[in-house]
C-alpha cells in the first residue's frame, strides 16, 4: 500500500491501513502520527469512533509512548464541546489504561477532576447544551471498567447532587 492510498484509507477504519503498518510500521509512521489525536468520522452513531483501529494502528509500533502521549496532551487540553472527539479521547485511552500505561491512567483522572470540579463549583445551567456536564458522563462512562472505578464514580456524583442544587 502507498502512503497515498494509505491516507485515503485511513478514516474509512477497514483494516487495510492495519494490516499495512503491521508489515511495515515504518513506512507510515509519520502519517499515523500526523492524525493519531484526530477524531477523523463521519457519523459514529454508524460507524462507531475508530478507537479499536487506532488502538491497533498505534500499537504497531515499539514506542507507542510517543503517540500516546501526544493524544493524552490534546485530551487534557481539550475543552467541553461535548462531541465524538471527547468520546474517542476517553475510549481510546482508557485501551491502553487498561493496558497497565500509568501516565494514562493518570491522565483520564486528571481530566476527570477537572470536569467534576468544575460541574461540583458550578451555580447555574449554561443557555443550550449543558457540554461539561454531557464529557463528564462521557469520561465516568470510559472510566467505570471495574468496580473499584465505578463506585469511586458512584461516590463522587452522589456527592455532586448533594452539595449542588443545579444538579437536582
Amino acid at each position: 500500500m502507498t502512503k497515498k492510498e494509505f491516507v485515503y484509507a485511513l478514516p474509512r477504519g477497514l483494516g487495510r491501513c492495519v494490516l499495512a503498518c503491521r508489515k511495515d510500521p515504518e513506512t507510515y509512521r509519520d502519517i499515523v502520527w500526523k492524525y493519531c489525536d484526530r477524531c477523523d468520522i463521519f457519523d459514529a452513531q454508524c460507524n462507531g469512533t475508530h478507537t479499536w483501529y487506532w488502538y491497533q494502528l498505534i500499537g504497531c509500533y515499539d514506542d507507542k509512548e510517543v503517540f500516546i502521549q501526544k493524544i493524552v496532551d490534546t485530551f487534557l487540553a481539550y475543552k467541553p464541546k461535548y462531541g465524538w472527539k471527547f468520546y474517542y479521547y476517553g475510549q481510546l485511552l482508557t485501551y491502553f489504561a487498561d493496558d497497565g500505561m500509568d501516565f494514562v491512567e493518570k491522565a483520564l483522572w486528571q481530566k476527570y477532576e477537572e470536569l467534576y470540579t468544575a460541574l461540583l463549583h458550578r451555580k447555574r445551567a449554561p443557555r443550550g447544551m449543558f457540554h461539561l456536564r454531557n464529557d463528564f458522563e462521557t469520561l465516568c462512562v470510559e472510566l467505570a471498567t471495574d468496580f473499584d472505578r465505578y463506585l469511586r464514580i458512584a461516590t463522587d456524583i452522589g456527592r455532586l447532587y448533594l452539595e449542588n442544587s443545579l444538579y437536582d
